[in-house]
């Protein structure tokens, strides 16, 4: 059986590091890799409670990341 694959709410380049968000459940879930391509792993793989909002997911994942 094929695993579904989320769809990705954000996926772009930010503060020079690649950023993939996406939502499960009631949880944001955001990915940051050094560097403006997402190659190998992420650096950073977060999952965050849905009631801090896209954007403050984002930022506290990229502040966990360094």
């Amino acid at each position: 059986m094929a695993t579904k694959q989320p769809k990705c709410l954000v996926n772009e380049v930010r503060d020079g590091r690649f950023i993939r968000v996406w939502k499960e459940r009631r949880e944001i879930v955001v990915q940051v890799w050094d560097g403006p391509e997402p190659n190998g792993e992420p650096k950073g793989d977060w999952a965050m409670p849905g009631v801090l909002g896209l954007e403050t997911a984002i930022a506290q994942a990229i502040a966990q990341t360094t």
